[in-house]
């Protein structure tokens, strides 16, 4: 049988088996050991349906035209059932 390794020499062996600083392997031990959210996961009970990766914001330009786009949309819809109303 193989010797008892401490969780030093354990975590060692295996950033030489990777090739990877000691460092790093222990940041993936911590990473690993944590509990993980999903970006797919519901917000909550209440909320019909929310998930985590709709509160994400988009700042590329693509997203802003689209913000800009839904605005005037949204706007005109507003004076459409405004002047419906009248």
């Amino acid at each position: 049988m193989g010797e008892a390794l401490d969780r030093h020499q354990l975590r060692q062996m295996v950033a030489t088996e990777a090739g990877a600083p000691l460092h790093d392997v222990e940041m993936m031990e911590g990473r690993l050991a944590a509990s993980g959210f999903s970006l797919k996961a519901a917000q909550s009970a209440e909320d019909e349906g929310r998930e985590w990766i709709d509160a994400l914001e988009d700042e590329g330009a693509q997203a802003a035209a689209f913000g800009k786009v839904r605005k005037t949309v949204e706007a005109q819809l507003t004076g459409e059932r405004l002047f419906l109303a009248v």
